[in-house]
């Protein structure tokens, strides 16, 4: 249903973000999460490929453009890399 979109999460190192997060793998989507709690990695890790962990504080407003041009250059790689076929 969500395959071929990106579904960014933010808080999503526990609770409703951390379930949003799987909820949106489970339909398809590629899901990156971010939280300012590591343990982000840790749900990113179970949920597996089609996900990916950013550490972000959503309160900073000046790494939010760092985040986004990070975010836009793994995004196309991670995409590339993930719709390949071997």
């Amino acid at each position: 249903m969500l395959e071929e979109k990106v579904a960014i999460v933010t808080g999503a190192a526990r609770g409703m973000g951390a379930a949003e997060a799987r909820l949106f793998a489970a339909e398809g989507a590629r899901v990156v999460l971010t939280d300012i709690d590591m343990a982000g990695a840790a749900i990113a890790e179970v949920i597996g490929e089609p996900a990916m962990f950013v550490q972000h504080d959503v309160a900073d407003a000046a790494g939010w453009n760092a985040w986004s041009i990070r975010l836009s250059s793994d995004t196309v790689a991670w995409t590339y890399r993930s719709t390949m076929r071997v």
